[in-house]
């Protein structure tokens, strides 16, 4: 009896096999599909201009700073460099809040928070420049 429902079940499942139809995808869901499945990884490197001369007025028009965001991983990286000699902590922090709030509004993020502990630098300058000292903040965008 086993013999006979072990058979019988191998036939169904070749005869199912045997008359079974391949579904297509529409053109257009394909494309879709395709569209969706391509994650984004580059990194968007946004160089501020100095629009906030008022937030760090002994730094003067030694600050650079530089945003890097990487959609995929929604991580915003905000840099701070100026001549070392210029540099002071507060006002760096408050430069870099109005330039993630400025940041924020354009790409309508409403939750952010801080990723890591700002990070101090002094990078190496080239031989004849004046020497550096860079804060980096680290933000990651919840959804």
């Amino acid at each position: 009896m086993k013999k006979i429902f072990a058979l019988f079940t191998v036939c169904i499942i070749a005869l199912g096999g045997l008359f079974a139809q391949e579904t297509k995808l529409p053109e257009e869901a394909q494309l879709v599909l395709d569209s969706e499945n391509k994650a984004d990884t580059s990194t968007k490197i946004i160089e501020v201009s100095n629009t906030y001369p008022e937030l760090h007025p002994v730094a003067g028009n030694t600050v650079k700073i530089i945003i890097e965001y990487t959609p995929m991983g929604r991580q915003i990286r905000i840099f701070y460099t100026c001549s070392r000699s210029k540099y002071d902590e507060g006002e760096a922090l408050n430069t870099l809040q109005a330039v993630l709030d400025d940041f924020k509004k354009a790409n309508n993020f409403y939750h952010v928070y801080r990723a890591a502990k700002d990070s101090y630098s002094n990078p190496k300058a080239k031989k004849g420049e004046p020497k550096k000292a860079q804060l980096m903040q680290l933000w990651q965008v919840k959804e």
